[in-house]
């Protein structure tokens, strides 16, 4: 009579030596809305990466899609020697000047009273600039800065400080 396959017998239980080898050892994940930053050498000390861990808080990453991202926490996992950080989305508004995703403004270029009508204000420098109002950024905390252009000069300023002419 021919003997079963071994899928068909039932499972036994391994002991000694050889099941203690196929043990995994206890991995480590990133939790929800954290990225693995770092896995460190075993030979560095503990010290150095909670020092390490501590640098990385405020670094700016790029992801593959070219999405910018800046750390805002940092977690440290010394068993698994990782370090993990939770990581809030930003966009750049300007060259070299970034702002979290959760506060883009909504662009009003048409449809408000005020656009396309003569405005004076001053710029960072404190000159004053006599220009046409071609757009307001509203966000969503209320406050708003409006765009006044003469010429080639171009000034983003509080509504306060805008003279409606």
């Amino acid at each position: 009579m021919p003997i079963p396959r071994r899928s068909i017998q039932a499972t036994t239980k391994r002991s000694g030596a050889r099941s203690r080898a196929l043990k995994k050892a206890p991995t480590s994940r990133a939790r929800k809305g954290e990225r693995l930053l770092l896995t460190c050498a075993p030979i560095m000390s503990l010290y150095a990466m909670e020092s390490l861990a501590q640098t990385l808080y405020g670094m700016m990453l790029t992801d593959p899609e070219g999405r910018y991202y800046q750390v805002v926490a940092v977690r440290t996992d010394e068993q698994a020697r990782k370090i993990y950080g939770r990581c809030r989305e930003m966009y750049e508004a300007a060259p070299y000047m970034f702002a979290p995703v959760s506060e883009i403004p909504t662009w009003i270029r048409r449809g408000d009273e005020r656009i396309g009508k003569r405005a004076v204000t001053k710029d960072s420098l404190g000159n004053t600039v006599d220009g046409e109002i071609t757009a307001i950024l509203k966000y969503g905390n209320g406050t708003e800065k409006i765009e006044v252009k003469q010429g080639t000069t171009t000034v983003w300023a509080d509504p306060a400080t805008v003279n409606i002419l």
